[in-house]
């Protein structure tokens, strides 16, 4: 006999919410965290460029120390204090 499992996760809720977005850029210190994986610097680049585009603002960039560990509390405060907005991601 063969058993078939499901790779999904089955939520019954979630208790992360996603932050407000603001509704214009223009003006703006946006913060650019690389997460320190490989060519998460080019995908910042890519970002950066479309968002000027559009919006006029200056730009802050700062990178974790590690990829494996999350962003140390200095540097968290840091971006908070200096940034209106912050750009940043996870995942491979």
């Amino acid at each position: 006999m063969i058993t078939i499992l499901s790779p999904q996760v089955k939520r019954s809720g979630s208790s992360v919410h996603l932050a407000s977005r603001p509704p214009d850029l223009n003006g703006r210190t946006i913060g650019l965290l690389d997460n320190g994986k490989r060519n998460f610097d080019v995908y910042l680049d890519c970002t950066e460029e479309l968002l000027k585009e559009k919006f006029t603002f200056a730009t802050i960039r700062r990178r974790k120390p590690s990829p494996l560990r999350g962003i140390p509390r200095d540097l968290l405060d840091e971006m908070a204090e200096q940034c209106n907005t912050i750009i940043t991601g996870s995942g491979d």
